[in-house]
């Protein structure tokens, strides 16, 4: 269904001083170009790789941590970990406190000021999602879900979940504990990532066996109908997709997936604008920064085949950019 384009890497910058177990989630400041990781080493890690610093600084939670998100100041970063806890880190100050726990480690998060305060939105293992109130020592509110959460987006007034029962559901922030529509994933296996429409009027949903489903909520008209298509595949061999993100400028998407590839996509013209040498190991995550120029994405070992294949000596963990050309932004007429 989609077109192909060439391949291309050579100037893709590596940066220094990676965590020493693969990177679980990359999130980009939204203030400047300063990018953190977080990682199953128990890491966060922050760079400026745009400056002689490099590397702003590092903290040290003592467990695996599986995701990560800036305030809106970009001064803190937040994180939930295998030991249930959702800690925020204040790189200014270097001091962490204790944000709120969950019966299960914390799989994701979102933090927003468009509920009238500064809250923190996470995600569990646990089958709920929690609201927290900085004003408040427990959680605000707290959502029941059918199942595990394994993915979840958020742009405002939209929250997704997309549970291990295949689910998807849908939040309107306005009512925010409110379940507002569930509807099952078009894709037969099972979920491992979502992202919400830059127009926040559809989801891109990403499988274990390598398909992509591009979802529309309401399929009003002829050109917004929801459809999917195989981007993860080589010969009889399929992998799963790890993560897709969207520009925050011009609303088309990527996928990585765990062979070791990364591809750019439209899904107005269903084409593929740009895509990836093949690299050594899978691609763990990736993430466009606030101006939707740079992509950053992790190489590592994304555990699709469990834990008796780890090697350390195989699975060396990088971290890269890649400065965006107009083709893969954006399809010409």
């Amino acid at each position: 269904m989609f077109k192909n384009t060439e391949q291309h890497n050579k100037n893709d910058i590596e940066l220094k001083g990676v965590p020493s177990e693969s990177i679980t989630q990359i999130s980009w400041s939204p203030t400047a170009n300063h990018l953190a990781c977080s990682s199953w080493d128990g890491t966060i890690n922050v760079w400026d790789p745009f400056s002689s610093v490099d590397m702003i600084g590092k903290y040290d939670f003592q467990s695996p941590i599986l995701c990560n998100k800036w305030n809106g100041a970009g001064t803190q970063i937040f994180c939930g970990d295998c030991s249930n806890n959702v800690h925020v880190w204040d790189v200014v100050s270097n001091q962490t406190q204790l944000v709120g726990k969950h019966n299960a480690p914390v799989k994701c998060m979102f933090f927003t000021k468009e509920l009238g305060s500064e809250i923190l939105i996470t995600g569990s293992w646990d089958k709920t999602i929690r609201y927290w109130d900085f004003r408040q020592q427990e959680a605000a509110a707290v959502v029941e879900l059918p199942e595990r959460l394994y993915t979840m987006d958020y742009s405002y007034p939209v929250l997704l979940a997309g549970c291990a029962s295949n689910e998807l559901i849908i939040y309107d922030l306005n009512e925010p504990t409110k379940e507002y529509k569930r509807f099952q994933s078009p894709l037969s296996r099972q979920i491992r990532t979502t992202s919400l429409f830059k127009e926040r009027d559809g989801v891109f949903i990403g499988s274990i066996d390598g398909r992509c489903s591009v979802k529309y909520f309401e399929e009003k008209t002829k050109s917004k109908k929801t459809f999917q298509f195989k981007c993860h595949h080589q010969k009889n061999n399929v992998y799963p997709i790890n993560e897709i993100s969207v520009n925050p400028e011009y609303g088309t998407f990527s996928t990585c997936g765990g062979d070791g590839r990364f591809f750019f996509w439209c899904k107005i013209s269903k084409s593929k604008l740009g895509s990836s040498c093949q690299f050594e190991n899978p691609i763990c995550c990736s993430q466009y920064n606030k101006d939707g120029n740079i992509f950053a994405y992790s190489i590592g070992y994304d555990w699709h085949q469990g834990s008796h294949i780890y090697k350390n000596s195989t699975k060396k963990v990088r971290l890269c950019l890649h400065e965006m050309e107009s083709k893969e932004l954006f399809k010409d007429k």
